[in-house]
């Protein structure tokens, strides 16, 4: 399932008003409000090569109750059919999260539980967040904490930048496809192909060339921020295989590789739980409140030079 923003407006089409908001309830009350976004709920084949798009909602907001209701529609119709579900993906904004939850998902890091209460009675359905939207939640994280600590090791956003001036500078590149749009991502929050290309080897690689070859000093310390990059490649290429004949991380899942991915997965997961901010929270909160303070400080100053 996922969402997708419409353009709002409201028209006549000859028989009816379109473009409200629409659950698919039947009621008089669908079509008053505008809808801001689409529902889709999208049926792939996990054993042949098909997709299938099995619903849409116009909506405008929904609360976590309301997804799951919609979803459990979504699971009697299909069990009607004699369909077996076997997963729902979706990513990770907090509405879909608190659907889970109510599903009967828990996602407490020391006892996680991924598998809905349907389960219980005799469908064994697993909730999944979508790999690669989360691996945008990760590049945000990177970028907007600026700098995360792992025991003690500094894992810096800035080394990204000197990279990209480097090569830049130079008019070569490492083997990578650092570029400005990667590094000053929010011109492209949603591209996910950005984020998959600044979280990669080929990064992480030339972060290593550039200290331990070229010996460039503002590369010193890089290594626990390759480690970092290493780590989130690994994770999607083992949650985003695709080819039986891949391998590495990208190896499929099948008896031979399970017992080698289950344990390089347990190393990246103890990996990500260890990592901290380098601020608190304290600390953004004063700086907020700081600047916030700042403000009404300057506009009280310009109001008694300007008395209007």
């Amino acid at each position: 399932m996922d969402e997708m923003k419409l353009h709002r407006h409201l028209y006549f089409n000859g028989n009816e008003i379109v473009g409200g908001v629409d659950l698919g309830l039947g009621s008089e009350e669908n079509g008053q409000e505008e809808a801001t976004d689409v529902l889709v709920f999208m049926l792939t084949c996990v054993n042949s090569r098909f997709k299938l798009p099995i619903g849409y909602f116009l909506i405008k907001s929904l609360t976590g109750q309301e997804r799951a209701n919609l979803v459990n529609t979504c699971f009697d119709k299909l069990n009607s059919i004699e369909a077996r579900v076997m997963s729902l993906t979706s990513d990770g904004p907090a509405c879909n999260i608190s659907m889970a939850g109510i599903l009967g998902a828990k996602f407490q890091p020391e006892c996680p539980q991924p598998k809905l209460a349907r389960a219980l009675s005799g469908e064994n359905i697993v909730f999944i967040l979508d790999p690669v939207h989360m691996l945008k939640l990760v590049r945000n994280t990177f970028c907007d904490h600026q700098i995360l600590k792992k025991d003690g090791k500094v894992i810096s956003w800035q080394y990204i930048v000197e990279l990209y001036k480097l090569q830049e500078q130079r008019g070569l590149y490492l083997c990578n496809k650092l570029s400005k749009n990667l590094v000053n991502y929010h011109n492209h929050p949603m591209k996910v192909k950005y984020a998959a290309q600044l979280l990669s080897n080929s990064v992480a690689d030339a972060l290593d060339y550039a200290w331990n070859v070229l010996k460039s000093k503002q590369f010193e310390g890089s290594e626990e921020t390759s480690t970092f990059i290493r780590t989130f490649n690994d994770l999607l290429d083992i949650q985003n295989s695709s080819s039986k004949f891949a391998s590495g991380c990208k190896s499929p899942l099948n008896p031979e590789t399970r017992d080698r991915l289950f344990t390089r997965m347990d190393e990246l997961s103890a990996y990500v739980f260890s990592i901290k901010k380098y601020l608190s929270i304290r600390v953004h909160k004063f700086i907020k409140n700081h600047n916030l303070e700042t403000k009404k400080k300057n506009e009280k100053e310009a109001y008694k030079a300007y008395p209007f």
